[in-house]
C-alpha cells in the first residue's frame, strides 16, 4: 500500500509536527498503524503515541461509540487542514 497522493495537506498548523503530519496524511490514505510502521520503519506503540497525539490535538473522544480514525479525517477535512483532490483520489 502506498500513500494516496490525493490527499493533501493544505496548511501546516502549528499544532501539529512533521511526524503528526505525515501520520494524518497516512491515516486518511486508510493505513493501519501496523502499515505505517513498516512504511516509516518505526515500532508500532511509537506509531500509536503519534496517532494519540493526533487525536488529542483534534478532541477526539476516548469512547467506544465512535470510530476515532474515521472521527479524526471528517475533522480533519471540515477544518480544511486536508482536502482529497482529483481523480487519483482512492476511495
Amino acid at each position: 500500500m502506498e500513500i494516496d497522493d490525493a490527499v493533501r495537506i493544505n496548511e501546516k498548523p502549528n499544532q501539529f509536527t512533521a511526524r503528526e503530519l505525515e501520520i494524518i496524511q497516512m491515516l486518511a490514505s486508510g493505513f493501519s498503524d501496523d502499515g505505517m510502521a513498516r512504511l516509516l520503519n518505526r515500532s508500532i506503540r511509537t506509531i500509536a503515541t503519534h496517532v494519540r497525539n493526533v487525536y488529542e490535538k483534534l478532541d477526539i473522544p476516548d469512547s467506544k461509540d465512535v470510530n476515532p480514525r474515521s472521527l479524526a479525517i471528517l475533522r480533519l477535512l471540515a477544518s480544511g487542514i486536508i482536502s482529497i483532490e482529483g481523480s487519483n483520489a482512492k476511495l
